[in-house]
């Protein structure tokens, strides 16, 4: 047993040993030559004496889309970045990774922004959980850069992965980039438990309390957002007590009154349209 726990362990520190390149560049935009210059003062995009029927009408802008990268150095914060596919007949139990809970975060947004009230309750219960571990993360890492800097004229050399992994991100609520902050924090704790580790500054016990914990908390707030279906009540639904109504409530219990009532909402779910 205690062979297995070290090459557990091990495995959780075992760095990404590809490098994913980034898919293309940006084209620069091309300057308009002397002999097109014209009198800006004088040109418009629409003639404003121009009768307002006349106009044209141009097409509108499409949404608006956020894109990034995050930068991954371990093979734990790997794992749960792309999750695990479960297979009933094999045993091996599914975990779901940032890829999956950023879809379900999404799905769960669209159908709180129909008025379903328990979306909302699991998406409130996500966030509260989500400030929790950043803060936890925060002051684990705060915690373990001290024990690092009072090592007198000893210097240690953080490791780090020599060829990092380089993830590109595309979500389309914020959940899956406050998860991927989160994520990326934790696979910051790794490599900085496992150089106080490696200098003898914490033991085996501490390393569970550091980063063992800290990965289950994550894998948590990733499978919860696995766990509400869509059972089609809205508030008006519940509030006349109808069958679909009395249905969902079976199935996911009662609700908070001041969900029901709009008093507690989710923070990042918007009904603008940008």
């Amino acid at each position: 047993m205690e062979q297995e726990a070290k090459q557990s362990e091990l495995d959780d520190i075992v760095v990404i040993d590809k490098t994913i390149k980034p898919e293309s560049e940006i084209v620069g935009v091309s300057k308009i030559s002397d002999e097109h210059e014209v009198d800006a003062s004088t040109a418009t995009t629409h003639s404003l004496e121009a009768e307002p029927n006349n106009r044209v009408k141009t097409s509108s802008p499409g949404r608006l889309k956020t894109k990034g990268s995050v930068v991954i150095h371990t093979r734990s914060a790997h794992d749960l970045f792309y999750g695990r596919r479960g297979d009933r007949e094999s045993g091996v139990n599914q975990i779901v990774g940032l890829t999956l809970f950023a879809t379900n975060a999404n799905n769960l947004s669209l159908l709180c922004k129909r008025d379903d009230p328990y979306a909302e309750a699991a998406l409130i219960k996500i966030e509260n959980l989500l400030d929790d571990i950043q803060r936890d993360l925060s002051n684990k890492i705060a915690h373990l850069n001290s024990i690092l800097d009072n090592l007198g004229c000893v210097t240690i050399d953080f490791h780090e992965s020599e060829d990092p992994i380089t993830i590109p991100l595309e979500f389309g609520t914020p959940y899956g980039y406050i998860a991927t902050r989160c994520l990326s924090q934790y696979d910051k704790l790794i490599t900085l438990a496992y150089s106080a580790k490696q200098a003898g500054l914490i033991v085996q016990s501490d390393w569970h309390r550091y980063v063992i914990r800290t990965r289950t908390k994550l894998r948590r707030i990733f499978h919860l957002s696995n766990l509400y279906r869509f059972g089609g009540a809205t508030r008006d639904d519940i509030a006349a007590n109808n069958a679909v109504a009395r249905a969902v409530s079976e199935k996911y219990g009662v609700l908070s009154p001041k969900i029901l009532e709009k008093v507690l909402r989710a923070q990042f779910v918007s009904h603008n349209r940008t």
